[in-house]
């Protein structure tokens, strides 16, 4: 819906009510990147042979890009924990089948 149409149609209330609703919940790429997030430490626990550094569990902080500090830096960081995450994971699948 364009901004003139939107202006035609949509009345302060409901606007109103659409602010508050986007405040709330997650939607667009901030929700999406929660999401995959999530996913990721549910599969990242889930998996045998597959351990947190630090020990305990993952969580979506250690899959979720923290935008506002230097993108190199969480690029970095990101594909560190992704490369360590797929390695443990390729030995386990390893160790099982040689069995």
């Amino acid at each position: 819906m364009s901004v003139a149409r939107c202006k035609q149609e949509v009345d302060s209330a409901e606007f109103t009510k659409w602010m508050i609703y986007m405040s709330h919940e997650l939607v667009g790429h901030r929700g999406d990147d929660l999401r995959n997030a999530q996913l990721m430490a549910v599969i990242s626990n889930a998996s045998e042979g597959v351990k947190r550094r630090g020990g305990g569990q993952f969580s979506t902080q250690d899959f979720t890009i923290e935008y506002w500090k230097n993108e190199e830096d969480n690029q970095k960081t990101m594909w560190n924990t992704l490369q360590a995450l797929a390695n443990k994971q390729n030995a386990a699948t390893n160790s099982r089948e040689s069995k």
